[in-house]
């Protein structure tokens, strides 16, 4: 009995041992941390700028859009934008409140709004501040854009004279008003007619035929036969 005991006791913790040393039956130590990563993009239709063109000065816009994307493991929510030159010709408008979970993206308006005749490129800069102890990117975007005089307009609204962009004449037109078939063309151009040469001649009048005075033998000079006769006649009547 006493041996069998043992025997027993000793089965029971063998078993014990091999439970305890099953697979996933013991949690050793900590969960592994997931690493924070702060990571996004900005981009837009053209790649890594947008060119604004011509825009008239002091009243006239033009826009692009820009995309936000975030790349990292955490969520960005203290995005911020500046601009590197020319900022009070520039902006963008980022909505309070804004947080970008990972892979999320989102779309903003860039405006440029230029208060000069020169040429305005600038560079639009996207940070966030540092959350994950290894820094965060920031992001470039280039602008070009120049402020130009106001185009010429006259009578109604010409489709070839130019872009219109938020109620302002803005830009060269696209097409060119040259190109063979364009409306502008078709209106304005003049047709091309050859007129036959004509030479005006002065008509040459044939010159009157007056008869020359006669004179009567022992009259006056410059009387006439006629004038001798109405004389004569005056004379015999008064006798």
């Amino acid at each position: 009995w006493h041996h069998s005991g043992m025997l027993r006791r000793f089965s029971f913790a063998v078993a014990c041992l091999v439970v305890v040393g099953a697979p996933g039956a013991c949690d050793c130590g900590p969960e592994p941390v997931k690493e924070i990563v702060c990571d996004f993009t900005v981009s837009t239709t053209s790649g890594d700028r947008i060119d604004f063109g011509t825009v008239q000065e002091n009243g006239g816009t033009r826009s692009g859009t820009v995309v936000i994307k975030n790349t990292g493991t955490a969520a960005l929510s203290s995005l911020s934008a500046t601009f590197a030159a020319n900022s009070e010709h520039y902006s963008i408008t980022l909505p309070a409140g804004l947080s970008l979970v990972p892979d999320e993206q989102q779309a903003f308006v860039v405006v440029f709004a230029p208060r000069l005749r020169t040429i305005l490129n600038s560079e639009l800069q996207v940070g966030h501040p540092d959350f994950g102890g290894k820094g965060c990117p920031t992001r470039t975007l280039t602008l070009l854009g120049e402020g130009v005089d106001a185009l010429p307009v006259d009578g109604g609204f010409d489709p070839d004279a130019g872009v219109v962009d938020g109620g302002t004449l803005v830009g060269p037109p696209d097409p060119a008003p040259d190109q063979p078939g364009s409306a502008h063309q078709q209106r304005h151009a003049l047709p091309h007619v050859k007129l036959p040469q004509v030479v005006l001649h002065q008509p040459t009048l044939p010159l009157p035929i007056l008869p020359l005075p006669t004179t009567t033998p022992g009259g006056p000079a410059g009387h006439s036969a006629e004038s001798s006769a109405a004389t004569s006649s005056g004379t015999s009547t008064l006798a």
